[in-house]
């Protein structure tokens, strides 16, 4: 149409479905002139009209449509005295907070870099995320292809490579850290009141998990020979069993100081926590 400029974006809740060019491109958050729109309004009602459902089945229609407009109508109203001046006080807050945060010169750059993109988007978009991605399976990628090279660069690989790999050691250990953390939350949502089925079930990934761990303990002391001496102590020290989801893996991070431990151990397991940092900093976005 002429004299009119088309922006096609995609509402707030839906976009996060979406793939990460499209989150980049088709934004509210990085459209101007929207303010805090998220273009779910058209939806947003049905959790306040739905109590109404009752009252509408025996209406005919003309009086059905009269009186949800009436719903409608009231709903949008709400929002002016309840919802938008404590929504902008938040937003004004928020802001001045961040921009209280950020250094004067960052700020000024910041600035012309994104109006220079609303002004011709066909400048290189500010919002999208120019470093390369670290993942916990990249990263599992570049220490299996590092292990892979000095396999090949050495005449005598050892007993130990033909077995197993230290980084498949610590990223077990990693992922069954998340199994036991994911179990006890679990285990903790029982109570008087759950059924038989679900302790069944819980009790079943206990033993699982045990049988898992177990066999994860035998493969890290190929490694972390020092854990044997750990495990022994613990279970003598222990007054009662300790749950499977309580048990202490005793990854370098968390075997107690002065434990002997392979530099190289501690170099991959430091990756790899950091790949799971950015990894969990993904799922927030």
């Amino acid at each position: 149409m002429d004299g009119h400029n088309f922006v096609f974006l995609v509402p707030k809740f839906h976009i996060y479905a979406h793939q990460q060019s499209c989150q980049d491109n088709y934004s509210f958050h990085n459209a101007p002139h929207v303010a805090e729109t998220d273009s779910e309004g058209v939806e947003q009602p049905w959790s306040d009209s739905n109590q109404y459902s009752s009252s509408t089945k025996k209406m005919g229609p003309s009086s059905r449509r009269d009186f949800l407009d009436d719903v409608f109508a009231d709903y949008n109203w709400r929002k002016l005295p309840c919802f938008w001046p404590p929504e902008r006080n938040n937003q004004v807050f928020a802001f001045a907070e961040l921009n209280d945060a950020v250094m004067q010169e960052d700020r000024d750059t910041w600035r012309t870099v994104v109006e220079s993109w609303e002004k011709d988007p066909s400048k290189p978009n500010p919002f999208v995320v120019t470093r390369p991605a670290m993942t916990q399976a990249s990263v599992h990628l570049q220490l299996t292809n590092e292990e892979a090279v000095e396999l090949e660069n050495s005449e005598q690989c050892g007993m130990l490579c033909d077995l197993v790999s230290p980084s498949v050691m610590i990223m077990v250990g990693i992922e069954l850290q998340e199994q036991q953390y994911h179990l006890r939350q679990d285990t903790e949502g029982l109570g008087a009141h759950s059924t038989d089925l679900q302790w069944a079930k819980v009790i079943k990934r206990c033993n699982a998990l045990h049988h898992k761990i177990d066999a994860w303990a035998d493969m890290q002391q190929l490694f972390m020979p020092s854990t044997v001496a750990l495990r022994t102590r613990t279970a003598a020290a222990a007054v009662k069993e300790v749950p499977v989801q309580e048990m202490a893996l005793y990854l370098p991070s968390e075997s107690p100081s002065g434990t002997p431990c392979n530099s190289r151990i501690q170099r991959y397991e430091l990756r790899l926590r950091v790949s799971q940092a950015h990894d969990a900093l993904e799922d927030l976005q």
